[in-house]
C-alpha cells in the first residue's frame, strides 16, 4: 500500500485521504499499554494480568466472535490473537523475551507505546475505547 506520514497521520498517497489505524495496531497499543499500567501498578505483567487489565479497564470493544472460546483451546478468540500480536513485539524488542509469561515491557516499548498514541489520537479507530486513550495520556503524562 502505497503511503506517506505527516504528523503520524497516515494518508494514502493517490486518493490523499486519512488511512485508518489497522487493528494490529490497535492490538499492539493495548497490549502495551496494559503492561505499562500493570508495572506502574505494580502487578506482576504476566499474560493473564495484562490480558484482564485490558478487559477490566473496559479499553477494547470486542465483537461477538472476539468473545467466542477458540475451537481448539479452552481460550476467547480475542485473549488468543492478543497473545499472539505480543509474541511479535517481544521480537521486535517492545516485550522482555526472557521467559514465556513474561510480558514487561521494555523502554523501546514505551517509546513506541508513546508513537501508538499519537496515531491514535488522529485516526478512525474501531477497537480502541476513548477510556483507554485517556488512560494512556494521564499514565504516560501526555
Amino acid at each position: 500500500y502505497n503511503t506517506y506520514t505527516i504528523c503520524l497521520k497516515r494518508f494514502d498517497r493517490y486518493t490523499e485521504r486519512e488511512i485508518p489505524m489497522n487493528k494490529k495496531d490497535q492490538v499492539q497499543f493495548l497490549l502495551l499499554l496494559s503492561s505499562c499500567y500493570c508495572l506502574t501498578k505494580e502487578i506482576p505483567p504476566t499474560k493473564a494480568n495484562v490480558l484482564d487489565t485490558i478487559q477490566d479497564n473496559e479499553w477494547a470493544y470486542f465483537s461477538q466472535h472476539d468473545l467466542e472460546i477458540k475451537h481448539n483451546r479452552n481460550e476467547l478468540v480475542w485473549r488468543n490473537t492478543y497473545a499472539f500480536e505480543r509474541k511479535h513485539l517481544a521480537d521486535a524488542g517492545y516485550f522482555e523475551a526472557t521467559s514465556k509469561n513474561n510480558w514487561k515491557i521494555t523502554e523501546l516499548g514505551k517509546a513506541y507505546l508513546i508513537e501508538l498514541f499519537r496515531q491514535c489520537t488522529t485516526s478512525v479507530l474501531d477497537i480502541i475505547t476513548s477510556k483507554a486513550i485517556c488512560d494512556c495520556a494521564a499514565l504516560c503524562h501526555l
